[in-house]
């Protein structure tokens, strides 16, 4: 009974050992690279950006074992992700590193000519969910963040504690609240296309504001809130429900103005402001000959 005893330990000392030494090998052959990479996508949703890398790492090292399950394109991927993200956390040259690796393995001239953005975050996925990894510290460097497709996000706020932010593109994230906002003066460019604004009032102190896209917020009645904003320069608002311009002539620097699809009763409070381009597709053929008149240089984009 000792020896059978005995003898089973040892089988099972040595097929742990085997699976032990194995394990890399045919985890590699289980493994599904889209899985991988997903789990690098959650992980970096959850602000985790190093193990965001490990998981894309593996999904490059199995699809390269492992061609037939993960075409070319999937790996230069996934080294662009990695590369993005060594930009985001700071390291430029490092993800300048990986983007030459990716050539090296791919053969792919698009690598090379990739521009990687340094301290800027992009994020997408209906499963992003909480923010709160922004608050940690760990990415008070960032001076962009772009998120899309963020639904199931309910709370903002987090954003306001990265310091170091100008830039900030939410869209198609379902938004209808920016009173997180409320009192934030450093950004220098927002894009919220794709949402449901109707209240812009929390911009008022955004005194750096440069550049503000608005488009596609369908229920977006009122400008209001824009009225103190007199840096800003680039404002996109077609395809909303505006109708009314009187907030506008505060922005005595207002240079591009885009109001596709609009009604508007008044160009009036606009006529001061130093425009060189509009874009006004589909809006009345009396209204384009109008602001020709308004802005003779300014350079009109019209189509009925």
């Amino acid at each position: 009974m000792k020896k059978r005893i005995i003898c089973i330990a040892v089988v099972l000392v040595v097929c742990a050992a085997f699976f032990w030494l194995a394990w890399p090998r045919i985890y590699l052959k289980i493994a599904r690279p889209d899985v991988l990479c997903d789990m690098g996508a959650e992980a970096l949703d959850e602000g985790r950006a190093e193990d965001a890398i490990s998981s894309y790492q593996a999904a490059i090292q199995h699809a390269q074992a492992n061609p037939i399950r993960a075409d070319e394109n999937f790996i230069q991927t996934c080294y662009v992700r990695i590369a993005s993200l060594y930009a985001a956390m700071g390291q430029l040259e490092q993800g300048q590193a990986v983007l030459d690796q990716g050539y090296a393995a791919t053969g792919d001239p698009d690598l090379q000519d990739d521009t990687l953005f340094e301290n800027r975050l992009i994020l997408n996925g209906a499963c992003l969910t909480d923010l709160s990894p922004l608050a940690s510290g760990d990415w008070d460097h960032l001076e962009s963040l772009f998120i899309s497709y963020g639904y199931n996000i309910s709370d903002y706020s987090p954003i306001t504690a990265l310091p170091n932010l100008e830039e900030l593109r939410l869209a198609d994230c379902g938004l209808t609240d920016l009173s997180f906002l409320e009192g934030s003066d450093g950004f220098y460019r927002m894009v919220f296309v794709g949402n449901d604004i109707t209240d812009l009032t929390a911009l008022r102190s955004a005194d750096n504001l440069r550049e503000l896209h608005l488009g596609y917020n369908l229920n977006l009645k009122s400008l209001d809130g824009l009225e103190t904003l007199s840096g800003l320069e680039r404002l996109y608002i077609g395809y909303t429900s505006v109708t009314d311009l009187e907030p506008l002539r505060g922005c005595r620097n207002l240079r591009r103005l885009e109001l596709t699809y609009l009604d508007i009763d008044d160009y009036s409070p606009i006529q001061d402001c130093p425009i060189e381009m509009l874009d006004v597709h589909r809006i009345p053929q009396e209204d384009v000959e109008l602001l020709r008149e308004m802005f003779p240089d300014a350079i009109i984009y019209a189509s009925t």
